[in-house]
């Protein structure tokens, strides 16, 4: 039996002799790609509780100020940490005193209401209205108008006459914005009216001595003036008239014994 070159291992190629015999190489592995390094978080950093220091004066126990930062000092360790042990206590007791405690609901904030008017009295009230209108021929809305409107007037005027006086009484008070709010606070609130001159004046008086208001400045008033000495050569009307002050200068000197 013949053999044909191609089953001739001798005369094979070797790409085909591998290939017959199952020695190829085998395929390269895919390239797998490098994966990219993942960063990881930063560790944090959890800070000292307390600080322990020894010195000639003893142990100090201080907390971080995330704790506290209170200080704690004892003449030794066992001093120190006894004071902080007993502050730690005495905080955990106060905390179950107050969760012991049942809330308080907060209570709310009643208006005061008017007091109620009798309807009799009202009835009364308004029947006067009405007559005291018709006998000035107004309605009793036109009336009560009128009454407030001189009702108003009267207190302006009096305000006016009051302010009045008190300038006249004292002259020496400079009217500013600053100056009425210091005398205004020596009165109550619900006072209800205007002061009076003679209010104002005391309210005034304690201001100057509390040293609130500083008064005007006063021109010095003018000395009198003492008489002019007459000259020699005038004569007196009468010989009655004639003294120290204007008997002429030679008799003057006689009456002296000057002359």
């Amino acid at each position: 039996m013949s053999t044909t070159p191609q089953s001739d291992p001798q005369a094979m190629p070797l790409a085909d002799l591998k290939q017959a015999a199952g020695l190829n190489d085998p395929p390269a592995p895919a390239v797998q790609p490098t994966a990219e390094p993942v960063a990881q978080p930063a560790t944090p950093v959890v800070p000292e509780a307390y600080t322990m220091e020894s010195g000639e004066n003893g142990v100090t126990i201080t907390l971080a100020p995330e704790f506290g930062g209170e200080v704690y000092k004892g003449k030794d360790a066992n001093e120190a940490l006894a004071k902080l042990a007993k502050a730690k206590a005495d905080a955990n007791a106060y905390i179950k005193q107050l969760k012991a405690q049942p809330a308080q609901p907060a209570q709310p904030v009643t208006p005061a209401q008017p007091e109620p008017v009798d309807p009799a009295v009202q009835a009364t009230r308004d029947w006067l209205i009405a007559e005291q209108a018709a006998a000035l021929g107004m309605t009793p809305d036109e009336y009560r108008a009128r009454v407030s409107m001189v009702f108003q007037t009267t207190e302006q005027m009096a305000t006016n006459i009051a302010i009045a006086e008190f300038h006249k009484s004292c002259p020496d008070y400079v009217d500013t914005p600053e100056n009425s709010q210091v005398l205004g606070s020596y009165f109550p609130d619900d006072l209800g009216r205007f002061p009076t001159s003679q209010e104002l004046k005391q309210a005034y008086a304690l201001a100057v001595y509390e040293g609130k208001i500083k008064p005007q400045a006063q021109a010095a008033p003018t000395a009198p003036r003492p008489p002019v000495m007459p000259t020699s050569g005038a004569t007196p009307t009468s010989s009655a008239d004639q003294t120290a002050w204007n008997m002429p200068l030679d008799q003057l000197k006689k009456a002296a014994g000057l002359g």
